[in-house]
């Protein structure tokens, strides 16, 4: 029986040792940490049954980069981010639409400009997707992330004012994070 005990105790040692798993449930405890100077943009994340959390300056879920946690949480337990809004245009009409079909988190926070940001959304159940773009100096972003009974989905948006004060939105440009080995510098 003691050695079930160890066996059982060895296997949940390597289980979580594995592909950055204990740093991945850390994540679940930091605020998202946002540049403070140097160029930044704006982004807004809108979450619906679940967290979205923030990688800055990288290009994949690397939870040891300063500043990676929670943006957003629709549910307690984990961290809590406090809502701090930005100076940002309304939210476009994808994000007012999503606002109207239910309970939702909301973040505002500054990313960093001309370098990669990854976000993530994890979901109870079964959503867990990744993204990354290049942001913009000085521009602000929106993402909604959300799921139904059969899908996952989301959205990323440059937002800015237009005529009348209505928000004019565009999409951009994601990728897959990748993460780079250290021998390959991050442009």
């Amino acid at each position: 029986m003691r050695w079930m005990s160890l066996i059982g105790a060895l296997t949940w040692a390597v289980l979580l040792s594995g592909c950055g798993t204990l740093k991945n449930v850390r994540s679940f405890s930091r605020e998202y940490q946002g540049p403070a100077v140097g160029e930044r943009a704006q982004l807004r994340v809108s979450v619906r049954e679940g967290m979205v959390r923030g990688v800055p300056g990288r290009d994949c879920l690397d939870w040891d980069q300063a500043g990676s946690g929670v943006i957003a949480i629709t549910h307690g337990g984990f961290a809590d981010p406090k809502f701090t809004p930005l100076p940002m245009p309304a939210p476009s009409m994808p994000t007012q639409k999503f606002r109207s079909e239910g309970s939702y988190a909301e973040g505002e926070v500054y990313i960093p400009a001309g370098k990669p940001m990854t976000l993530h959304y994890l979901s109870p159940g079964y959503c867990f997707l990744s993204l990354t773009f290049d942001a913009e100096p000085n521009a602000s972003y929106e993402t909604t992330f959300s799921r139904d009974e059969k899908y996952c989905w989301y959205h990323v948006l440059k937002i800015k004012e237009g005529e009348g004060g209505l928000t004019v939105a565009e999409k951009v440009k994601i990728r897959p994070p990748q993460c780079r080995t250290q021998a390959t510098p991050n442009p």
